[in-house]
């Protein structure tokens, strides 16, 4: 008897994921409730090659540090990372209740189910205080304003959150979680900026996001890079990569950028700078079952069919791509 291919999806939800970051009104939650780390995370966590360790050729691959002049030494970078986190703490201190128009645009790579979506959204943001936090609170409704339900809504388990939040990074109260390079400035359009990379350390214990795998979650400690405005200090872009995938898990890499603009609210006088562009890229495997003859390349088994006696577990590597634009703060 023959079974048409079939494939083996992990119920898998992101508990945010946008750099890996969660929303606010989850986040002292999270980071309260995450258990150690186990000796395996220790292991994968401590083996994990970071932007700190970059060479000079790595870095000049990198596509988004094109035209980097080279930092000399490091001596400029502590008073770079003073005079951001001044930045950000102003920043979450003046900022006001605000929501803005979203347009996603989602496409999933997978060998047996594609799919692709545009979908509009209502993008949510909140002053600290709102929520009874010290994060800027994040949230998301359909366009109307009403709820989301993320059983029915295509592609909800994808939906992500956390990307109006730069003090998550650059905090002066979470600076010691992370370690930090200065890498070096180029120019970006037509401001000038530093560069800093960072790496979170596991041990401190700050989390930032969780991925939840079945009924089971695991911290995420992630790096990246953030380019600040050498005149204002402000924070202009940054990008993220796992520190490592977390160990045991189906999340393979999960990579975001993230655009920042200036907004001026009606009536106010403060710039604050907000994301108007965000792009969100995350990989995991997934299993196929496949015919043994076929199993060394499973791309050209899918759409067969198969025998169970004749077939074994192939994984499968899915890709998710998702674009955020935003528009009309108010």
């Amino acid at each position: 008897m023959v079974s048409k291919l079939t494939v083996r999806l992990a119920a898998v939800t992101f508990v945010v994921i946008a750099g890996g970051l969660i929303s606010a009104a989850t986040a002292s939650r999270a980071a309260s409730q995450t258990a150690p780390l186990t000796s395996e995370e220790r292991r994968v966590y401590r083996k994990a090659h970071t932007v700190i360790e970059w060479t000079p050729k790595e870095i000049a691959e990198n596509d988004s540090l094109g035209g980097l002049q080279p930092a000399a030494n490091q001596d400029d970078l502590p008073a770079i990372l003073q005079e951001a986190g001044e930045q950000v703490a102003l920043f979450v201190e003046q900022f006001p209740n605000c929501a803005a128009k979203e347009s996603i645009d989602w496409k999933v790579e997978d060998p047996a189910y594609p799919a692709a979506y545009n979908r509009q959204f209502r993008f949510l943001l909140a002053h600290p205080t709102a929520g009874g936090g010290k994060e800027i609170g994040e949230s998301r409704t359909e366009a109307d304003g009403s709820e989301i339900n993320y059983k029915t809504s295509a592609g909800a388990n994808f939906l992500t959150l956390g990307f109006a939040r730069p003090e998550l990074f650059l905090d002066p109260s979470k600076q010691a979680t992370s370690q930090f390079r200065y890498l070096g400035r180029l120019m970006l359009g037509n401001r000038e900026a530093d560069v800093v990379g960072f790496a979170q350390v596991p041990e401190k214990g700050f989390v930032f996001a969780s991925y939840q795998e079945g009924k089971k979650s695991s911290a995420l400690f992630f790096q990246g890079l953030v380019w600040i405005d050498t005149r204002t200090h402000v924070i202009l872009r940054i990008q993220t990569y796992l520190l490592a995938p977390p160990p045991g898990k189906r999340l393979v890499a999960q990579d975001t950028q993230i655009v920042f603009g200036p907004f001026q609210f009606s009536g106010g006088r403060e710039v604050f700078m907000l994301p108007v562009l965000v792009v969100v890229d995350t990989w995991r495997t997934t299993d196929i079952e496949a015919p043994v003859s076929n199993s060394h390349d499973a791309s050209v088994s899918v759409g067969l069919e198969v025998g169970g006696a004749d077939s074994r577990k192939v994984d499968l590597r899915t890709h998710c791509h998702s674009i955020h634009t935003y528009s009309e703060y108010k």
